[in-house]
């Protein structure tokens, strides 16, 4: 440890330590301590009572990393060198304000302090997101420009990349056009498409790109081939997605309930749901298919799905679909649907199926509220509609960054994280439309997300709530 203080500058830092100095009480950061000079104004408040709980300072609890060690020299949140490797942690307590601020201050001037690290220590990694989409689409459209709004307010470099929709081969293209820019991105955030995140993996972990998958789970017969992220490719971080099993089977549980009580069927009467689903190629769309066929494999009650269709989440390709169904089972009385655009689909078809007949019950997913789903909500036409993940991309740049400046979330959230989908319906739906109301992402703190920014926070929370409270 000795070799680590800075004693060729001549100074007798061996008696800083208390390792090496047993006669020392409490640690001394005023300047006399090393640069002796009598009756300094500032030495009443430069000292500073030390523990090993930790490191706290203006109310905010800050953890140590790496070994836990700290030098007067480096406070970089990465190499915490302690006086002599005693502590694993500090704890201030000064009077006054304006104390702790002229003591900083002459703790940084002497090389002590790295105001900067103080402040949050935090890191600005490069991140490129490849989006499997346009970004005009009604989820992605929202998905990006919250997660612009986060990096910005992080302080990360992101660049967006977009892709041709339902496209692999296209997103396969972007991905290695991605690799091949200089210099390279810290970090790639890649869509987990069936049957191109091997290559993806394997193209990464040539090139040293960190990557994080999102937004689509991931298929069993890839999964055979990947494993788990940080297994058998150890520059994947993190797989992210939304909940869509749960969603799924939450969809069908709320339809089912209101076509009951909207058709007057008694419990021995049969409910019927037709049903839209996304596409073949994304564990999103047979996710959420899987919670459907889930709810109804454990009902006790006669219910059944007239027909279940992908319909590839385009509108056009939903409509001349649900037109098809609702021809071949008139008697429908609540329809499920994947997507939002989806959803309009399926009531445009009715109406031109069946004008002049009362709507079924109609269900979908909204992962960015769209602004017309609320006013269909008002209108009656839709009756159920999930969503909010559209925030995963926010989290996503506060996950990496913590990672990138040595706050690894491992222990708290794993490698998988599911992001829960809120369900808005008659009762809350003018709340939750409150809230998006004026979409000013700008005014999120984003910060609040990010432990190197925000040191007391204990634990992440990825509730919609607590993020735009």
């Amino acid at each position: 440890m000795a070799d680590l203080l800075p004693s060729s500058v001549g100074m007798p830092f061996r008696y800083l330590p208390k390792c090496y100095n047993g006669a020392l009480d409490y640690y001394d950061f005023s300047r006399d301590s090393v640069f002796p000079r009598k009756n300094d104004p500032l030495e009443q408040f430069v000292t500073l009572p030390i523990w090993c709980s930790g490191f706290s300072a203006l109310g905010a609890r800050v953890p140590l990393w790496g070994d836990g060690l700290f030098v007067g020299i480096d406070m970089s949140p990465a190499r915490f060198l302690c006086f002599g490797g005693c502590l694993r942690g500090f704890s201030m307590q000064v009077a006054l304000l304006s104390r702790i601020f002229i003591a900083f201050g002459v703790l940084a001037a002497f090389g002590a302090i790295d105001a900067g690290a103080f402040a949050g220590g935090c890191t600005s990694p490069t991140v490129v997101m490849i989006v499997p989409d346009h970004e005009e689409n009604t989820f992605w459209g929202p998905y990006t420009r919250f997660t612009r709004a986060a990096a910005a307010d992080l302080g990360i470099d992101l660049r967006l990349v977009f892709a041709e929709p339902n496209d692999r081969f296209d997103y396969l293209e972007r991905f290695i056009e991605v690799q091949a820019a200089y210099p390279p991105a810290d970090y790639v955030a890649v869509f987990a498409y069936f049957a191109g995140l091997p290559q993806v993996l394997e193209l990464a972990q040539r090139t040293g790109n960190k990557v994080v998958t999102f937004n689509s789970g991931i298929s069993d017969t890839d999964r055979v081939i990947v494993g788990t992220p940080r297994t058998r490719f150890s520059n994947w971080i993190l797989h992210s997605q939304a909940a869509d099993l749960e969603a799924g089977r939450l969809q069908a549980s709320a339809i089912v309930g209101r076509a009951r009580k909207m058709f007057g069927l008694s419990k021995t009467e049969t409910v019927r749901v037709t049903a839209l689903g996304g596409n073949l190629t994304t564990g999103a769309s047979l996710e959420r298919r899987d919670g459907l066929a889930a709810f109804f494999s454990a009902g006790d009650l006669p219910e059944t799905v007239n027909q279940f269709v992908f319909a590839n989440w385009d509108y056009e390709r939903g409509f001349y679909t649900a037109k098809g169904l609702f021809q071949r089972y008139p008697e429908t009385h609540a329809v499920w649907t994947a997507s939002f655009d989806l959803g309009r689909a399926a009531i445009d078809a009715w109406r031109a199926v069946r004008p002049g007949k009362p709507l079924p019950i109609v269900g979908t997913i909204s992962g960015g509220w769209d602004a017309r789903a609320f006013e269909m909500m008002e209108r009656k036409e839709l009756d159920v509609v999930l969503g909010g993940h559209f925030s995963e991309g926010a989290w996503l740049m506060a996950l990496i960054q913590d990672y990138d400046s040595g706050l690894d979330f491992i222990d708290e959230v794993g490698t998988e994280l599911y992001f829960p989908l809120e369900l808005a319906g008659p009762g809350n739906f003018e709340r939750i439309r409150e809230t998006f109301r004026v979409r000013d992402w700008d005014r999120i703190d984003f910060k609040r997300l990010s432990k190197c920014h925000r040191p007391l926070l204990e634990r992440y929370d990825f509730s919609l709530r607590n993020l735009l409270r």
